[in-house]
């Protein structure tokens, strides 16, 4: 079945099911361990219509609906079935009891719904506050149950009728350095980012995808749940909570299955790191996992090579390293490692990449980077001053701006920041607009290299430096420190900047550590690698760091909570 660019993602489930009716789309891991459902496209395409009927005389087309994230295959059902009947789909994080509902109130206000929808067996899983919250916002809550066909059925008497410019759903943004904002994603922003996934991953209809990423994510639902769709291949996956849990699930259902393409944020690779045992490890084959993606902003070089040296021994191939980059304004994907390639590390001088300038070096103080891969063929990439708006040459790090297909042009009802951010013009190029994606970077034998967050970015004595320099120095300067637990950020005291470092405490560690001496060695080593004094360095319980749903540091939350004093100081 070959796949053409003015069908929609509904067009091509209709389209495997009549032709790979039986073919397995889905598997789902209930405890990250045990098969517990399964859809075949036929099955699939059934539900979705049938479910997509009995919301049609409920929500009006066009409106927004509400779905919370739920465990097994019910999710997808729920989602497909919104866009089949031209509702426009909001997925979110199940809320939890404890969970605050400030930032859902935020969602609901934005999206101006009156409906919700929940999987059945996860209703009790939301606090009286959140119900009463939604009820005085007058939101009902559906239910769902999978549907049942009955004899006198017919599974084709809906016709979605969507355009592929229309809206499909709003994707929240992981909001690691401010307020989640709502993306406004069209049916062919999807499928043009399905291709491009699909061309850099080189997917196929026999490739086998392993998941954990959660489904309201971009990352999880672009990745794991649409992709298989597009493609034609299966996925076997798992609650994210099971992978925390028992790190192993991953990659024993890699070895199990023989998975081709599986991956997920930096933070994943670092539990299988650190988390499992020896033992553990025992029978895994990971010769067939061909596409290992990383999808972290910068890419940690220290990762990729502690994982290719623990498991190599287990059949994993270091070339099968993936560093990706996206985010959710671009629907997903925009860059990925070249497969015929090892991952691209540059050595680079630390004083010119402090001053935005690219100099290759092989002092012992250089600056390690890595490539988040080659972009997408059909997208335009552009390395940008934020400032006067002037493309610049590969030799400058810059603001990174993207212009394409899959890009988004609207945030939810944000017109002047959709302008802004999303309509941009490069000086002296007036013809074509794109996204500013907030991130610096810089370009290097048309691979692009990811160097952190303009807002995120510290100067000291007129020197730029990326918090992600002196975190990743800190998090490995002690073995009782939690790898990925290290926030850096900037205040100011009297008109002067002043750095400041939150470490997480391994948990296991925190009567063994002597904290004054640590924080002495620290201060000397991040004195000698950067020539910045340590104002302030906070131990804090394992597990406290601010952090988004995808695993990103929240920096800017850090900094309140330290300057508020709210933190959990051990």
């Amino acid at each position: 079945m070959i796949v053409i660019r003015n069908q929609t993602i509904l067009d091509i489930l209709s389209e495997r099911a009549r032709f790979q009716p039986d073919k397995v789309v889905y598997e789902y891991l209930e405890n990250g361990d045990t098969l517990s459902d399964k859809l075949t496209f036929a099955e699939l395409e059934e539900i979705v219509t049938l479910y997509a009927r009995n919301l049609s005389e409920t929500c009006s087309s066009r409106n927004r609906i509400i779905i919370y994230a739920s465990s097994g295959l019910s999710f997808i059902e729920m989602f497909l079935s919104c866009l089949k009947a031209g509702i426009v789909a909001v997925p979110v994080h199940m809320p939890r009891k404890s969970t605050p509902i400030e930032k859902y109130e935020k969602i609901f206000l934005d999206c101006e719904t009156k409906h919700a929808i929940i999987a059945e067996e996860d209703e009790t899983l939301l606090s009286e506050n959140f119900v009463a919250m939604m009820k005085n916002r007058g939101v009902h809550l559906i239910k769902y149950k999978r549907a049942q066909s009955s004899s006198s059925d017919d599974v084709h008497s809906i016709s979605h009728g969507t355009k592929l410019d229309n809206l499909a759903f709003i994707q929240y943004t992981s909001g690691s350095s401010g307020v989640p904002k709502g993306v406004c994603i069209t049916h062919r922003n999807i499928v043009e980012n399905s291709f491009m996934i699909e061309d850099a991953f080189e997917h196929t209809s026999e490739t086998v995808m392993v998941g954990w990423l959660p489904t309201f994510h971009d990352m999880g639902l672009i990745g794991n749940v649409i992709q298989p769709i597009f493609t034609g291949f299966k996925c076997i996956s798992m609650p994210p909570l099971a992978f925390v849990q028992k790190p192993i699930r991953w990659l024993k259902a890699i070895s199990n299955y023989h998975a081709t393409s599986s991956g997920g944020p930096n933070f994943g690779y670092d539990l299988m790191i650190n988390n499992i045992k020896p033992e553990e490890r025992e029978g895994l084959d990971l010769s067939s996992w061909k596409v290992a993606f990383n999808g972290s902003e910068p890419i940690c070089r220290s990762t990729l090579s502690q994982f290719t040296q623990i498991y190599s021994q287990y059949g994993f191939d270091n070339t099968s390293h993936f560093p990706c980059y996206g985010m959710a304004e671009t629907t997903l994907f925009v860059s990925g490692g070249n497969l015929t390639l090892k991952s691209s590390i540059l050595s680079v001088s630390k004083s010119a990449f402090e001053n935005k300038f690219v100099k290759l070096s092989s002092d012992h103080d250089a600056i390690k980077v890595v490539s988040s891969g080659v972009p997408a063929k059909t997208l335009d990439l552009a390395i940008v001053d934020p400032n006067t708006r002037i493309k610049l040459s590969n030799a400058y790090i810059g603001e990174i701006w993207i212009s394409g297909p899959n890009v988004s042009q609207t945030y939810l009802c944000q017109p002047e920041l959709s302008k802004e951010m999303m309509r941009a013009q490069i000086r002296n190029k007036n013809t074509e607009s794109y996204l500013r994606t907030g991130d610096l970077g810089f370009i290097y034998n048309n691979e692009l290299f990811v160097c952190g967050r303009i807002k995120d970015m510290m100067i000291f004595g007129g020197r730029n430096i990326f918090p992600q320099d002196i975190e990743l120095l800190v998090g490995q300067s002690h073995p009782y420190l939690v790898h990925g637990g290290t926030a850096a950020f900037e205040i100011i005291i009297k008109g002067s900047n002043r750095l400041v470092v939150l470490q997480e405490v391994k948990r296991v560690d925190r009567k063994r550590i002597n904290f004054e001496e640590t924080k002495r060695d620290i201060s000397l080593l991040i004195a000698q690698h950067f020539q910045v004094a340590l104002h302030d360095l906070v131990f804090i319980h394992e597990r406290s760091l601010p952090k988004t749903s995808s695993g990103k540091i929240q920096r800017s939350l850090s900094k309140t909570k330290y300057i508020d004093g709210i933190l959990k100081k051990l």
